[in-house]
């Protein structure tokens, strides 16, 4: 599309400075950014995401209890995530 702009079409210019313009796409982010997911799963990003490179964020699932066998089970209490969040035991 034609502007009349020099420096908007990519074309060489006079180098003034360019101001109302929105760029459409940049290599990296000016200031690094962390991202997380904190809920029923948990993860981030390592290292921060600057936009330059495609980040996975490996998530696991938050803890909620300690892990191991438990006997003589009471109650079993679900929270609305639907994963158990107590257990009382006893007789």
């Amino acid at each position: 599309m034609a502007t009349g702009d020099p420096l908007l079409e990519g074309k060489a210019g006079s180098g003034a400075a360019l101001t109302g313009v929105v760029v459409s796409a940049a290599d990296a982010l000016t200031t690094a950014r962390s991202l997380s997911v904190e809920s029923a799963i948990i993860g981030s990003t390592s290292p921060a995401f600057d936009g330059s490179v495609n980040v996975n964020i490996a998530n696991v699932l938050s803890p909620k209890l300690a892990s191991g066998t438990y006997y003589n089970i009471k109650d079993i209490t679900v929270g609305i995530d639907g994963r158990i969040s107590a257990i009382t035991t006893g007789t």
